[in-house]
């Protein structure tokens, strides 16, 4: 504490002295910025010595600025967080998505396929065998109707974390099997819009006009695509088994 002595010296107890034990008090507590507070209260020392004048607000200014930040109690709570610190966090934030992407993906190409699957092996044919055509084709466009709702959400769904869990490896790196599953998803995803957009409404129209035949032959198309799909559905599944 050698520095005081020049304003224990000058003993006048002007603003400089003041400043000056303070910035030594700093200094004997935090070693960060010892330099710039050094050359400081050297400054200081002087100017309590030889009564020079200054700009006092820019010292006063300059030594509360050093010493908040070179108070021992601002060191660990005011630093900028390094990428090292950061990086564990972010990773397991990401690991946590990726499960629940995976989890609604999963989920909805159960419901996707396995509403396709069940209408065309187990409705269809029951529906054939007890009703008529009168019956049977406001039965279709009631089923699909509420099973085309909740397809549209399950697409939706399906597409959007499909890309998420691809974008999460990089488009790149990820095998080949993915990129064959996204593909075939979304040429399912375009063959289901036609059916939705197009086959769909007809197939309600002539129903509701009661042109059976020509509902019929509405019905007969929208089942083959809906082969289509659940045939490249089917695919898709076989390949996600081998690509992990």
């Amino acid at each position: 504490m050698a520095v005081l002595w020049p304003c224990d010296r000058a003993g006048n107890g002007s603003w400089y002295c003041h400043l000056h034990r303070c910035l030594c008090c700093c200094l004997a507590t935090s070693p960060r910025l010892r330099g710039q507070l050094n050359g400081l209260a050297f400054n200081l020392s002087l100017r309590c010595c030889l009564g020079m004048g200054c700009n006092w607000v820019l010292d006063v200014w300059r030594v509360i600025v050093l010493c908040w930040l070179t108070h021992p109690s601002r060191g660990t709570a005011y630093r900028r967080p390094l990428m090292s610190d950061v990086r564990p966090q972010l990773n397991e934030v990401l690991v946590v998505f990726r499960h629940l992407f995976l989890a609604l993906h999963l989920l909805s190409a159960v419901v996707w396929v396995g509403g396709m699957f069940f209408a065309h092996f187990f409705l269809r044919p029951a529906a054939i065998e007890v009703l008529q055509p009168p019956q049977r084709l406001p039965l279709w466009v009631a089923t699909l109707r509420r099973f085309f709702r909740a397809v549209l959400v399950a697409v939706a769904v399906l597409v959007g974390t499909g890309f998420a869990l691809l974008a999460q490896v990089g488009f790149h790196a990820a095998p080949i099997g993915w990129h064959v599953m996204a593909g075939l998803g979304l040429v399912m995803a375009a063959v289901f819009t036609y059916i939705f957009l197009f086959l769909f409404p007809k197939l309600v129209g002539h129903c509701e006009h009661s042109a059976w035949p020509e509902a019929g032959q509405v019905q007969n198309r929208i089942r083959q695509l809906v082969s289509l799909n659940l045939a490249l559905g089917a695919i898709v599944i076989v390949v996600a088994s081998f690509s992990g």
